[in-house]
């Protein structure tokens, strides 16, 4: 008979906080519990009878805390067992899965119990590619209408433009009309180079409007259709970037959020908008070279494409 009572205050409070946590994984849980109805003075097999288990195993985990306590309960030190395939079956599998695209696990699935008469589950078929060194994901759609020719086209024309660019102009990337609105401010003196794609919004009437007046300084440039690659929407001008849309973010996780906790968000808000509006002013010779417009051409021949 156990005796009740044998948890610590500490102890039985972290064993409650893993019953009640909703991420927690369900046999951690489970023992947990288990301790729990224990230390309440309940028997094993009225426990095993509660979670559906074994009394020997509840019997198990109180005698593994007794001795090693609640963190050797807690490691589940289970790897898995045998292959239920055979090395020469595994070969096999491997050879067939070379020779061609699948979809879906539902192909690949079929095709083993079909052949050596073994029926895997979704879940089970994913860790068995995985253990063979074969990764399964979504495949990526590609835009079909991709012209090589139109992307060679705008490289070179934004190169040219750059290298005939006036002190006082400046080129901008853009993905929406708000994004001119705050760029007024600090605007050049002349020309306006705005560079965007090809959305709906980008041609309503309030913007032809907004671009047919007098004093309108702004020339558009479109993208090539379906080439979003080639709008990193960054601003490009004569000076340190203060207001970089996409590639700038990634620079500015690595040295602001990556593994940094804010009490407030307060001072998450005000880190990030020190980073942009102090240090990369500061540091764009260092940030620079990771925020850059190198396109790249993408072309359907560049990849294998399912049908």
């Amino acid at each position: 008979m156990i005796r009740s009572r044998f948890l610590s205050n500490a102890d039985r409070r972290e064993l409650l906080a893993c019953v009640k946590r909703q991420r927690e994984d369900h046999g951690v849980a489970r023992r947990a519990n288990a301790l729990l109805l224990l230390d309440e003075g309940k028997s094993c097999v009225a426990v095993a009878r509660v979670l559906y288990l074994d009394d020997d195993t509840v019997r198990g985990w109180h005698k593994q805390y007794v001795a090693e306590g609640w963190e050797s309960v807690a490691y589940d030190g289970w790897k898995g067992g045998q292959s239920r395939m055979s090395a020469a079956q595994e070969a096999a599998l491997c050879a067939w899965l070379e020779g061609r695209f699948c979809r879906s696990t539902v192909e690949i699935r079929a095709h083993v119990q079909a052949t050596f008469g073994l029926r895997y589950s979704h879940s089970g078929c994913v860790k068995l590619l995985a253990r063979l060194g074969f990764e399964y994901r979504k495949p990526k759609a590609l835009p079909r209408g991709t012209d090589v020719a139109k992307q060679v086209e705008f490289i070179g024309l934004y190169e040219d433009l750059l290298t005939a660019l006036p002190a006082d102009e400046a080129v901008y990337f853009a993905d929406a009309v708000q994004l001119l609105a705050k760029s007024r401010p600090e605007t050049p003196k002349n020309g306006i180079h705005v560079i965007w794609g090809n959305a709906a919004s980008h041609k309503r009437s309030g913007v032809r409007a907004f671009l047919a007046r007098k004093i309108c300084r702004i020339h558009l440039i479109q993208l090539p259709p379906y080439c979003p690659h080639l709008n990193p929407a960054l601003r490009h001008v004569n000076m340190p970037c203060r207001a970089a849309i996409a590639r700038l973010w990634a620079v500015m996780h690595r040295h602001v959020t990556h593994n940094r906790c804010y009490p407030t968000p307060t001072q998450f808000t005000a880190a990030i908008l020190r980073f942009f509006r102090e240090t990369v002013p500061k540091n764009w010779r260092d940030f620079r070279s990771q925020v850059t417009d190198n396109f790249r051409i993408i072309s359907n021949q560049n990849f294998r494409v399912l049908e």
